[in-house]
């Protein structure tokens, strides 16, 4: 849901081969182009999954146009796209079966932007995540965050700082960078335990999720994790979707068989009768973040199931990370390999040669990914997918990674008088793992003591002995820094000195202005008044001259 009117953005795409999928936000705009053509083609929305259906699309001349180029393009233009424009759009002839819309059509999906509150790397904490209804082409740092409706100039990555339970209260939002307009709901977090996290929702797709009027505001309270427990009598299998978090209400959740999802059940438990080689899990209806792990329900050689240790990671430029898997045994007759999938790019299988990358495999259970030297373009997620029976089986969901910098920030700001209280933060667009250990440097040295450091240093009070350059590290086998950042520091005999002139000006200068003023306006009032020669009456002037100047002058006349 869009918070405010249209938008600039325009996103343009050219028919080509095949069905292809484009994305965009909901308020933006977009131009489909259909070259070469016949006078006689038009626009339609047609429906290609079952019975055939085609519609004309109605052009309203102002929010939907179609126009034709001087290149001949035959252009379908949308303004502030809604989500009722979600549609597989195709340029043909009238008489023409929507068949041939299989080769030659758009699928436009309107993206909705969603805060998503995560479970946090740290216990008692969560951290949000920016998510997109379908699959924006942003490239990294192309976000912006809002909290109390503030931007929060340093962050430009798709998740937010971790939120500690207690926290002062308020509420965070997210928009394509570019794009303020394009807002998300804003969303608070109510409360984090252990188990469990309590999240309020301004409006949005989250609420209808569960079951409450889209435009308005809901609470939901998640688990913080998702098991799924399997109990068996006679050959009948119930499978029981139960959380973390026993003493609330629990939201609606999604089945997935073989990771397709089953849209009929949404309650929390499942009877399977009879055998299964189907692979199940369990997710929060709406949040497929929080989801459990994949199942078999008969322990056989039939059943595919892959699962990773963590589908989230946070790590930082430059270093070494770790994407770990473990699959079930009948894997091992097929050819496994790791794909990466950035945003609506095609997929890219990877491979040992490229140099970076090493993939170690034990043949029983475990797969591991190791990519050494992230770069900011290693953000994507990764799939271990296999080629066999079952052609590229693992390609619908893996492991975000997201590769992030360090930056120094200052509160309240990089330029404070003596004795204020200055906050250092070492920042990344994503939360690192709780056993992060830091290290601050001040003007190119490490400062003392080096031990316990954490990403806050406080300088309470400052003084002119702090004022330079700062940065900070995170220690591991390669220290990866920061760019420095200066703190500059007014000294108090700046400020005494500030003060002294303000005082000379209001009790100086001011006065003798006035003064003068004064004088000017009686020298006028004077001049203006008439003199009366006749009676011997003497102007002002005259009465100032000393007597004994007058008397020299008279004795000079007398000689």
């Amino acid at each position: 849901m869009a918070s405010g009117g249209g938008s600039k953005l325009l996103i343009r795409t050219q028919m080509s081969r095949g069905v292809q999928g484009l994305c965009a936000p909901e308020g933006s705009s977009v131009d489909l182009l259909c070259s070469p053509h016949s006078p006689s083609m038009r626009w339609f929305t047609v429906r290609l999954d079952g019975p055939y259906h085609q519609e004309e699309v109605s052009a309203d001349g102002e929010r939907v146009t179609v126009s034709e180029s001087a290149e001949r393009n035959l252009t379908l233009s949308i303004r502030e796209l809604r989500g009722s424009d979600a549609n597989t759009y195709c340029c043909k002839e009238p008489a023409e079966s929507p068949a041939v819309c299989q080769g030659n059509s758009t699928q436009l999906q309107v993206a909705e932007l969603q805060v998503l509150v995560l479970p946090g790397s740290e216990v008692r904490t969560v951290s949000l995540t920016c998510n997109s209804s379908c699959a924006l082409r942003v490239q990294p740092g192309g976000f912006l965050w809002f909290r109390n409706s503030e931007l929060l100039r340093h962050n430009f990555g798709p998740w937010n700082q971790q939120l500690l339970s207690g926290g002062e209260a308020a509420s965070y939002s997210c928009a394509v960078r570019g794009h303020p307009q394009l807002r998300a709901p804003p969303v608070s977090v109510d409360s984090v335990t252990e188990r469990c996290f309590t999240v309020t929702y301004a409006y949005g797709r989250m609420c209808s999720s569960n079951q409450k009027p889209e435009d308005q505001p809901c609470s939901i309270t998640y688990p913080t994790e998702l098991h799924i427990q399997i109990s068996e009598v006679e050959n009948m299998f119930t499978l029981t979707c139960s959380g973390s978090c026993p003493d609330a209400t629990p939201p609606p959740v999604s089945w997935f068989w073989d990771r397709e999802i089953s849209p009929e059940c949404e309650s929390q438990t499942l009877t399977v009768y009879g055998l299964s080689s189907q692979s199940l899990s369990c997710a929060v209806k709406g949040h497929q973040d929080l989801q459990s792990e994949e199942v078999c329900v008969e322990k056989s050689s039939d059943c595919l199931s892959v699962n990773y240790v963590r589908r989230r990671l946070c790590v930082l430029e430059g270093s070494s990370v770790n994407i770990s898997s473990e699959y079930s045994k009948m894997l091992l007759f097929h050819k496994s390999h790791w794909i990466k999938v950035r945003g609506s790019e095609d997929p890219e299988t990877l491979s040992e040669a490229a140099g970076r990358l090493e993939v170690y495999d034990d043949m029983e259970s475990k797969n591991v990914l190791r990519i050494h030297n992230l770069t900011k373009n290693d953000s994507a997620e990764y799939m271990l997918s296999f080629k066999g029976d079952y052609e590229n089986w693992g390609n619908e969901w893996g492991v975000t990674l997201v590769v992030t910098g360090l930056e120094v920030h200052f509160s309240p700001s990089a330029e404070v008088k003596a004795f204020q209280r200055v906050s250092l933060s070492c920042s990344s667009s994503c939360p690192l793992t709780n056993n992060t250990n830091y290290i601050w440097f001040f003007n190119g040295q490490p400062l003392t003591p080096n031990q316990n450091q954490n990403k806050h240093l406080l300088l309470d009070p400052v003084s002119s002995q702090h004022a330079g350059n700062y940065c900070c590290a995170v220690r591991s086998n390669v220290n990866i820094r920061s760019a420095e950042e200066t703190l500059s520091v007014i000294a108090l005999t700046s400020i005494a000195a500030v003060n002294v002139m303000k005082l000379i000006l209001l009790f100086v200068i001011l006065p003798a202005v006035f003064l003068l003023h004064l004088i000017s306006r009686k020298k006028k009032s004077v001049a203006a008044e008439p003199r009366d020669v006749q009676s011997g009456t003497m102007d002002a002037l005259h009465e100032s001259i000393p007597l004994r100047t007058v008397r020299q002058t008279q004795q000079q006349r007398d000689d």
